[in-house]
């Protein structure tokens, strides 16, 4: 295999493909729908409330079973009263490419949860992500529902990535640090 190093300026060139794929935190990490979401599905399931956002339709499909039904209310009551501490599927978060375009919104099962960069020369701060809280509906969820919450802003931050070796064709992990 190929070893890539980036230059001293950190800048490099390469004819790769290059994937990305966000990962969450495989459980709640304090982050817990609430019992109004569960009536919403409910209203969703009797077509009393349809539910009117793809990505509303997608966090209510808790088991990533590509319908919702009965048992994703079921997994969601569940974690709620503490009976279990996480989804079945073992994550609590998915995200969709941005850009991504639903052939039916009503159905958005197939969603592409990857980007894909080929020649990875420059910035590509224009590929971006739409984290989806499983469960979630109405977008409420409080993280770690004692704790109070700082109040955050829209200012500029910079993602920097330490120092990898890698081999090419090899899949690896890049801790990302968030700074500004």
């Amino acid at each position: 295999g190929e070893t890539f190093y980036s230059r001293q300026s950190g800048n490099w060139n390469d004819n790769n493909t290059w994937s990305f794929t966000p990962t969450g935190p495989a459980v709640g990490a304090g982050v817990f729908p609430g019992v109004d979401d569960i009536v919403i599905i409910q209203q969703h399931i009797l077509a009393m409330a349809p539910l009117d956002n793809t990505y509303k339709l997608i966090a209510a499909d808790v088991n990533e079973s590509k319908s919702i039904t009965a048992r994703d209310i079921a997994d969601l009551r569940k974690l709620i009263l503490g009976i279990t501490s996480e989804l079945s599927i073992k994550k609590s978060w998915v995200f969709v490419e941005s850009n991504y375009k639903f052939s039916d919104p009503t159905q958005p099962w197939s969603y592409s949860d990857v980007i894909k960069v080929d020649n990875l020369k420059s910035d590509i701060s224009e590929n971006n992500f739409v984290a989806v809280k499983l469960g979630d509906i109405n977008g409420n969820a409080k993280a770690n529902q004692l704790a109070t919450v700082a109040s955050r802003s829209y200012a500029e931050a910079t993602l920097q990535v330490g120092e990898t070796k890698f081999q090419n064709g090899e899949e690896i992990i890049l801790p990302l640090n968030l700074n500004g």
